[in-house]
């Protein structure tokens, strides 16, 4: 059966045309995507497999998958014009895809009603006439009066702004349009400022030292910046943070670059997104006082700080200013782990307050960074999953950025026109290393597995088994795969979900555990999965204790706590209410964890309920993953040297030195290390256009 028109629920989809109508508006997509479409109404309700699909629509060439995924997404898209919240496409995971609604050609309607128009009584074919009518005049409007401007939305158009082999981040345009300025990274925190001129497309270091700088905000007259700095990286035992605000005249350093400026320097409280305001101010956020973050507004002239009339209840965590109307956009979570968007004039109450109505593939977990359109009507937020476009109601849409989710921290031109983000392309790699080849001295003898150009993270050896089991972004999204001697197969294939980096394997290796956007996520080894639903915010899983109990972090009022959930009751048990990144259970009775100032802390959960620091381990993780096996915690730090240390004897030892990319050790089964290596990370400014009525 060729379909040529058709209706969708009641939505026409016209195949030569390549468009589809929603409530009297046209939406284009590509031929390909139409050929999907067709391909999923034949059989409406049914799973049609992704082999189907891929050889009915590209007969005649190979594709990769992303290819497939890239059409469903773009139907998927305008679908959400219908109803954001209906699934009209299914993905079955291993399988395929299901239209999940009905199907009716046009061309049938005419014929069944000709078929039994006989038998009716006379006013009955008064009424089947009338209704002919409509339907007549319908099908005219939409399919055959033509439309002068059809709604076609305009597809993004990337242009590189940087291609450095540095890391370039968090741009912004001048108000005049003229410039850009961005950060230009030396390593995971320090930076130089530069800028660009949009003209002669030279670039300018800006200032004369690096440092832990915080995004820069440009004056209202596009002649200096503001930008907030940290004293060092690391957090040091003895030498603490503090924090400055500093302003650099941009005029000046293009020519020659110049030292910041501090207008506050080194204090002990935190300062962050700073922004440069109309009247001159410059606002910034910090603690009023512990766990409560408000905005301050700092005077030039009188060199002091007062905090803003109006303070959020919430924990406020991120702050856009909009100069042209002079507003502020606050974003905060409350207890729930709900995010609020609170719209207001520095000095008055808010003008809006909404709560944000996260799409069902984030997590409540992740931040939302925010930044204005300069007609005010909407924000640009910035999240794990790509960019939105979030609506001063809190609605949420995704920006249509041609499939790519590793955009962040974006902001506009001055006009509107134009979008500069972040692109962030990285590749991770999984590689061994054995016990017999650090004691012979072969630590360059490292094997690779699973290699491809995408992110492979956290390898987890399989208990009772032959299989590592990895997360993986190699088909678009990040996923579950499995590896041993045979090759690599695939675990999950959920789009819908956005599976946490941290996995761990249930004590028997029949099942897998790991946190989505929905919570706490169990998947057997046949893919079917199994979600925990518990009141806890839960945000990953450490450890698979017992075939009923794992060792998870969640978040309540802000700070991550560790827990014991059982996965047969629900129910959850307190061991630590600290900030926890790391942990693990030495014993029935106590508990090892790192919290977020990089200290590791011995617990006792039944006779001393006060966690002793383990001073020999501070600072001695490059990141927050570490192993613990028969009484030894091993990991990685800063300087890529493998230790381990001996909890019942206190001896902390240097095992051996690992690659210079090394990530962090993720397992060890007594024999091997699995560990992550950092292959390639690029991070480039891009420019393109606004994509025209998302979400409207």
């Amino acid at each position: 059966m060729e379909l040529k028109q058709f209706l969708i629920a009641d939505h026409l989809v016209d195949v030569n045309r390549n468009h589809i109508v929603i409530d009297q508006q046209t939406y284009a997509l590509p031929p390909k995507a139409i050929a999907v479409l067709c391909e999923l109404a034949k059989q409406p309700g049914e799973v049609v497999s992704f082999e189907q699909l891929l050889n009915t629509v590209w007969h005649d060439r190979v594709v990769s998958p992303n290819t497939l995924q890239r059409c469903i997404f773009q139907i998927r898209q305008v679908f959400k014009y219908a109803d954001s919240e209906l699934e009209f496409i299914k993905t079955h995971s291993k399988k395929g895809y299901s239209l999940e609604a009905s199907v009716t050609s046009t061309s049938d309607k005419p014929s069944a009603h000709k078929a039994t128009q006989k038998s009716r009584p006379r006013a009955a074919k008064f009424g089947v006439a009338a209704l002919a009518v409509v339907i007549t005049a319908y099908l005219f409007t939409v399919l055959i009066q033509p439309k002068a401007n059809p709604r076609v939305p305009i597809q993004p158009t990337f242009t590189p702004m940087t291609t450095s082999d540095a890391w370039d981040a968090n741009a912004s345009y001048s108000p005049d349009g003229q410039w850009i300025v961005f950060q230009r990274f030396s390593d995971n925190c320090h930076s130089q400022l530069w800028a660009k001129n949009l003209a002669s497309h030279k670039t300018s270091r800006l200032t004369a030292r690096q440092g832990v700088y915080g995004k820069p905000s440009w004056s209202h007259d596009a002649k200096q910046l503001t930008f907030t700095e940290r004293s060092h990286c690391k957090a040091q035992e003895t030498s603490p943070f503090c924090w400055s605000l500093n302003t650099l005249n941009v005029d000046t350093a293009i020519n020659s670059p110049q030292n910041p400026h501090a207008v506050i320097a080194c204090q002990e409280k935190p300062i962050w997104r700073a922004n440069w305001m109309k009247n001159g101010e410059i606002s910034y956020l910090s603690h009023l006082r512990p766990k409560q973050v408000v905005p301050y507004l700092f005077d030039l002239n009188t060199k002091k700080s007062r905090t803003t009339e109006y303070m959020p209840s919430f924990e406020n965590y991120t702050l856009d200013y909009l100069a042209n109307q002079n507003v502020f956009a606050m974003v905060s979570i409350d207890e729930f782990n709900s995010h609020h968007l609170n719209i207001y004039n520095p000095d008055k109450t808010p003008t809006i307050t909404a709560k944000i109505l996260l799409p069902r593939e984030l997590s409540p977990l992740q931040p939302i960074e925010v930044s204005y359109h300069p007609s005010g009507e909407y924000l640009l937020a910035s999240t794990t999953n790509g960019l939105y476009k979030l609506q001063t109601n809190g609605r949420m849409v995704a920006l249509d950025t041609g499939g790519r989710k590793n955009l962040r921290e974006a902001s506009f031109s001055a006009d509107g026109k134009q979008i500069l983000a972040t692109q962030i392309n990285a590749d991770t790699d999984i590689f061994t290393l054995s016990l017999a080849q650090i004691r012979s001295h072969q630590t360059a003898a490292t094997a690779k597995i699973a290699r491809t150009t995408m992110r492979e993270d956290n390898p987890q050896f399989q208990p009772h088994g032959d299989h590592i089991a990895f997360t993986s972004t190699r088909n678009g999204s990040r996923q579950i795969w499995l590896y041993n001697d045979q090759g690599v197969s695939q675990l999950t294939d959920s789009q819908q979900d956005n599976i946490s980096k941290r996995i761990v394997w249930s004590p028997t290796g029949n099942a897998i555990a790991g946190t989505t956007q929905q919570g706490l996520m169990l998947w057997s080894l046949d893919g079917e999965k199994t979600l925990i639903a518990n009141s806890l915010a839960i945000d990953s899983v450490l450890q698979w204790l017992t075939p009923t109990t794992l060792l998870v972090t969640a978040r309540e009022n802000g700070n991550a706590g560790l827990y014991i959930i059982n996965k047969d009751t629900k129910e959850a048990s307190l061991i630590v209410s600290e900030n926890v990144i790391w942990a693990a259970q030495v014993d029935s009775e106590h508990f090892l964890y790192q919290d977020m100032r990089q200290r590791f802390w011995l617990v006792n959960t039944n006779t001393a309920p006060v966690p002793t620091e383990i001073h020999e381990l501070r600072a001695q993780l490059a990141q927050p993953f570490a192993v613990y096996k028969d009484g030894i915690l091993y990991g990685v730090n800063n300087d890529n040297q493998l230790w381990s240390y001996h909890l019942s004897t206190g001896i902390y030892q240097r095992l051996a030195d690992v690659p210079n990319n090394s990530r962090y050790l993720a397992d060890f089964n007594g024999e091997t290390f699995l560990f992550t290596q950092m292959h390639l990370m690029q991070k480039h400014i891009v420019s393109f256009n606004t994509p025209d009525d998302q979400g409207t």
